[in-house]
């Protein structure tokens, strides 16, 4: 008697049920006891031999299936600080539990890194258990051109630059950007940030731009010069 199903890595209790002449002895596998009850740990099909107070044998068997569900983890391997991601439980069991929790839910928000366990039980309350791995990664560390300045009228190009794999950087208010570079025309901060390749964000850096008033030149001195004269003195002043 007893259930013939049994959970992977456990172990079933069989018991032998017999109407006859009693006491009786009971062989299975190789082993034999007067109370019927058998602890098994394998799937396969067992045979038991029963013999009564007379000496007279009786045989029977049964057969036993391993179950246990089929799970994993689906999400991200990755993601950024100061945000989260969801991990979801794929498979055929009925039940999910996350990290030793008692809720079951097929869907499990995480804000932490680290390995995070799913726990499947199936209708027959068989159990598989599965982990994944999962990265939080820190911010990005960006760099940007030191403050600078540029000639009235003209500009300077301004440079930053992750120290990873980035996919976009974002100028003051500006669009997404895939170049680490812009022209810079117009005197006042400029702030940067960078995305990798996860498109997690640096923090913002920020550099001062100033522009440069041009020299004003004059040339003082004579506007000509006699025939025969091989020179004259003309001097420059200039004032910004």
């Amino acid at each position: 008697s007893g259930d013939s199903i049994l959970c992977k890595d456990s172990t079933a209790q069989i018991g032998i049920e017999v109407i006859g002449n009693s006491p009786f002895s009971y062989t299975m596998d190789g082993a034999t006891n007067s109370d019927g009850i058998f602890i098994i740990s394998e799937a396969k099909t067992y045979y038991v031999t029963v013999t009564d107070s007379f000496g007279c044998q009786s045989s029977a068997e049964k057969e036993m299936t391993f179950t246990y569900p089929s799970i994993s983890i689906e999400g991200k391997d990755e993601f950024c600080s100061d945000s989260s991601i969801i991990l979801s439980a794929a498979g055929n069991a009925i039940n999910y539990y996350w990290d030793n929790t008692s809720e079951d839910t097929t869907r499990y928000q995480i804000t932490e890194g680290g390995e995070h366990t799913l726990i499947g039980i199936d209708e027959f309350g068989c159990g598989s258990k599965v982990s994944k791995e999962i990265t939080k990664r820190d911010y990005p560390i960006l760099s940007i051109t030191d403050s600078t300045s540029f000639c009235e009228n003209d500009s300077v190009l301004l440079s930053a630059t992750l120290n990873r794999t980035a996919l976009f950087y974002k100028w003051d208010d500006g669009p997404l950007l895939s170049k680490n570079e812009i022209f810079a025309s117009k005197e006042r901060s400029y702030t940067v940030i960078g995305f990798d390749d996860l498109l997690c964000p640096s923090l913002p850096k920020t550099t001062k731009v100033t522009e440069v008033i041009r020299p004003t030149v004059q040339i003082s001195g004579p506007s000509y010069i006699c025939e025969g004269n091989d020179n004259i003195e003309l001097q420059a002043n200039s004032t910004t």
